[in-house]
């Protein structure tokens, strides 16, 4: 998914088309980018399988549209910006799994390890640029949420029974912090998808720890 990212697409499709493992679609979904960008997409087309430019709703009505071209069984989402280290061994994956999820990490520095437990009721414990969904007819992003769609499919899954399957290795991807998706102003959003899923109570719940995760943050901050 891209759009008007001149500066970042190119590094992102190499860290794609030069992975070992060649048995994959290499679909790229542009907004309509007027800076560059499509002619960077051109000069790869011979290594990418399909590709599209036009308008869309935001990344998820993108996303929504790589997952009505994918042909594959599982279904990975990276955007421009990010890169892809590796892809995980064939064996790892389980066709009765919905979802399966890697380590990604952070331009920070930070590795997200994935966790599947109740903590996924109140904050996003699968990293999105390690997910790998199971194509189905209800992997559908809600276009309500501009910022953290992917967490509240996550979530849905989760409260549906859906199997979800986490590994501590590899580490799949370099996630940029610098997207929308850490822009502390669309923080309420994650209330928003808390309160959709699991009800008020859990929204309360998923208030009180970020608010306890930023006075830690502060204290330590002074700390330092």
């Amino acid at each position: 998914m891209v759009y008007n990212a001149v500066a970042t697409l190119e590094q992102t499709i190499h860290s794609v088309i030069n992975q070992d493992f060649e048995d994959f679609e290499f679909i790229i979904i542009d907004g309509g980018s007027s800076d560059g960008t499509i002619e960077i997409i051109k000069k790869y087309e011979d290594r990418i399988t399909l590709w599209i430019s036009e308008p869309d709703k935001g990344i998820y009505d993108a996303m929504n549209k790589g997952i009505i071209m994918a042909k594959g069984e599982y279904i990975y989402f990276i955007n421009s910006g990010d890169t892809l280290i590796e892809l995980p061994n064939e064996s790892l994956f389980d066709s009765e799994a919905s979802l399966i999820v890697f380590p990604v990490q952070l331009s920070s520095g930070k590795v997200c390890m994935p966790i599947i437990d109740n903590g996924i009721k109140t904050r996003n414990t699968l990293h999105h640029q390690g997910c790998f969904y199971k194509k189905c007819s209800e992997l559908v992003f809600d276009l309500k949420f501009r910022v953290f769609s992917d967490f509240c499919l996550n979530q849905k899954m989760f409260k549906d029974g859906k199997e979800i399957k986490v590994f501590s290795s590899p580490i799949i991807a370099y996630h940029d912090l610098g997207g929308i998706s850490n822009d502390r102003k669309y923080s309420r959003e994650i209330f928003a998808v808390v309160k959709q899923n699991f009800g008020i109570h859990y929204q309360f719940f998923s208030w009180l720890y970020f608010k306890k995760q930023g006075f830690i943050k502060r204290l330590n901050n002074l700390i330092d």
